[in-house]
């Protein structure tokens, strides 16, 4: 089975002033193609040499491009335009099921996406 890796030319956003801040596999990251003129978010897969990266595309694109949801690119570290650290994903994940769960008990079912939206805008962790 054949792989490809797109490749294209990545608007550089010089995000990152700070060469230390250290990307993992799984975290989000946003490029844009200066060709196909659309930003998208990349899961990272894998780290490679010299600060370059392979990640799959994580979003359905609007303009043509060779490229598209669940495709593999290769980008380097300077072609970053923006960073979601999968740790804290999984921390807002853990809080949001937290939410649910306490609410849920309280009102005796499950609350609505508007109900949960507020309780996040005024969360402070709870001890069990």
């Amino acid at each position: 089975m054949k792989i490809t890796i797109f490749n294209d030319n990545w608007a550089p956003n010089n995000y990152f002033q700070n060469k230390n801040t250290q990307i993992l596999t799984g975290d989000v990251i946003k490029l844009k193609s200066s060709r196909y003129h659309e930003s998208f978010w990349v899961i990272v897969t894998q780290i490679c040499a010299n600060d370059r990266f392979i990640g799959r595309v994580n979003n359905n694109l609007v303009n043509k491009s060779p490229y598209n949801y669940d495709d593999l690119v290769s980008f380097a570290f300077d072609d970053i335009r923006d960073h979601k650290n999968s740790i804290l994903q999984e921390e807002t994940l853990e809080i949001v099921k937290e939410i649910i769960y306490k609410l849920s008990m309280e009102i005796g079912r499950m609350p609505t996406m508007d109900e949960v939206q507020h309780m996040l805008t005024i969360y402070t962790p709870l001890e069990n």
